[in-house]
């Protein structure tokens, strides 16, 4: 993941639209993934760690309905 010229390694996981359901729990900010999303075809979405948000990118509520670029 790039952040300006730096770049950092981060693990990720695929997860299903009930992930945060089924463990009880929501987003601390923004909102979960929508079962449209989770279908073949649908739109590429990330949900950022805390430690993440906070380190890279300053907890900028601004980032939320934003393009991150994750390769």
């Amino acid at each position: 993941m790039a952040c300006g010229n730096e770049v950092e390694f981060v693990n990720g996981l695929r997860v299903s639209a009930d992930f945060f359901r089924v463990l009880g729990i929501s987003p601390a900010v923004g909102r979960s993934f929508t079962f449209e999303e989770d279908q073949t075809g649908g739109a590429p979405v990330v949900i950022l760690s805390d430690g993440l948000c906070h380190r890279r990118f300053s907890a900028d509520a601004a980032l939320i309905g934003k393009t991150v670029l994750l390769n």
